[in-house]
């Protein structure tokens, strides 16, 4: 008598699903979460009355000037700042990101032509922004611009001084993190 050994099996179909086994796609920082200006950010002066405007950016360049003066007389950033000690502006943006379900963006002083002319330096403030949307208030945080001090009044940035400031971001679900590209505005002090 022989003996057969049999086989027997099964098969089993599996489904998958892009969007539920894939990392968080489409992953950007922009102006606003439509519209406007993708790879991008604004800022807003942090004193922003009637005349603080010297620091706002509508986000439509990768290089802004930041105007000292205008036909020789004094510019919008003179105006502004130019007996104040410091200067500063929020960063605004939102990152962009399909199939995610948390959110990280982060600001930084890229670089700088630092220590500016004049004794002025300056600081980022804030740390890891762990939201989607950081296009109000006070944004994913701040740069700071310190005058420099002569006796009793204060020294402002000279015409060529510039510094770069960099937002990170990154969306993230549970298949994993994707990074967007970093977004680096350069502000340059200029006479016009």
């Amino acid at each position: 008598m022989s003996y057969m050994t049999g086989l027997i099996g099964c098969c089993q179909q599996v489904e998958s699903s892009t969007s539920s086994s894939s990392a968080p796609t489409n992953v950007s920082i922009a102006t606003s979460s439509t519209g406007n200006y993708d790879d991008s950010f604004t800022s807003f002066d942090v004193a922003a009355g009637a005349t603080q405007q010297s620091l706002v950016i509508d986000g439509s360049s990768t290089s802004e000037n930041v105007i000292l003066t205008l036909n020789l007389n004094d510019g919008p950033y003179t105006i502004d700042y130019g007996s104040a000690a410091m200067a500063s502006a929020y960063i605004h943006c939102y990152l962009r990101a399909t199939g995610a379900t948390s959110y990280s963006m982060q600001g930084s002083i890229d670089s700088s032509s630092f220590t500016f002319s004049n004794g002025c330096s300056i600081v980022w403030t804030g740390g890891a922004f762990t939201a989607q949307d950081a296009t109000g208030g006070s944004g994913i945080g701040s740069f700071t611009i310190t005058h420099g001090s002569s006796g009793r009044s204060y020294t402002i940035p000279d015409a060529g001084d510039w510094f770069k400031i960099k937002v990170t971001g990154s969306a993230t679900n549970s298949n994993g993190t994707t990074n967007a590209t970093s977004v680096v505005i350069t502000y340059t002090f200029a006479a016009l």
